[in-house]
């Protein structure tokens, strides 16, 4: 499910924005004052671009436990799923629009993926014991695997005992109505984590979403406009995506 890049925020002004956030009334939360200040969030995921006018000055630790073989301190997203997860949970404003359900909370990145958003269990482990270490409020968790880790669970474990929610995409191998096929991915698939799939504008669940008994909550993952890295912003679509709406959430509940 490639992202449809947009390009400029005059040309993206004329689009649906980012319906989601509309659907799921944020600005409830948003009018009394919760918009995640003095909060932080975690983000496991492929990196970020830390230049994006989206979350530019915002970044307070992060860490590259992926093997694309670049530094340690090299975060920078190469492929481009970790930015849009980030743009979707604490983008800031652009055009006096809101993009993401947290805009003022700060952020930790634990690089995770590589430049083809490709990961090891261990170095999705080694992330959110990472963003744990940083103390943070929220680990969002946009990634996963259909083999099973003792050491993800225990990282996911370690973290729900520090009282750090993790937030997981339940996954994009669904098969509509054929139950005979599992359709379950971790962490996402842990009793520790929040599991959630993806639905349409029309409230329908989505034709890629998994559908199993671990998952706690459903929220739009189609036709999402985020942002994009080099400083663009494009149109994206998976539970990848759902996944940040509902760690924006939780966050402005913790900070409420």
């Amino acid at each position: 499910m490639k992202p449809r890049i947009l390009g400029n925020t005059s040309w993206i002004s004329q689009e649906n924005m980012n319906y989601a956030l509309n659907v799921m009334r944020f600005n409830l939360l948003w009018n009394q004052g919760y918009t995640g200040l003095g909060m932080k969030v975690g983000i496991v995921d492929s990196g970020i671009d830390y230049n994006h006018n989206m979350f530019k000055d915002r970044i307070v630790g992060g860490y590259n436990f992926s093997d694309d073989g670049n530094p340690t301190d090299d975060i920078y997203d190469y492929n481009y799923h970790g930015t849009a997860v980030t743009g979707l949970l604490c983008g800031d404003y652009i055009d006096f629009r809101r993009y993401g359900v947290a805009p003022e909370s700060s952020i930790v990145v634990a690089k995770s993926m590589n430049t083809v958003g490709k990961g090891s269990l261990q170095a999705i482990a080694n992330g959110i014991n990472y963003c744990v270490e940083q103390g943070v409020d929220v680990i969002n968790c946009s990634v996963g695997s259909q083999e099973n880790s003792i050491v993800l669970e225990e990282a996911v474990r370690n973290a729900v005992a520090n009282g750090i929610p993790v937030v997981c995409a339940a996954g994009n191998e669904g098969h509509g109505d054929d139950g005979s096929i599992r359709e379950v991915s971790y962490p996402a698939g842990y009793d520790d984590a929040i599991c959630v799939g993806a639905i349409d504008k029309e409230y329908n669940i989505t034709y890629f979403s998994n559908s199993n008994e671990f998952i706690d909550f459903v929220a739009p993952g189609k036709d999402i406009v985020t942002a994009y890295p080099e400083g663009k912003y494009a149109i994206v679509e998976g539970t990848s995506f759902a996944c940040p709406l509902i760690s924006g959430m939780l966050l402005l509940l913790k900070q409420k």
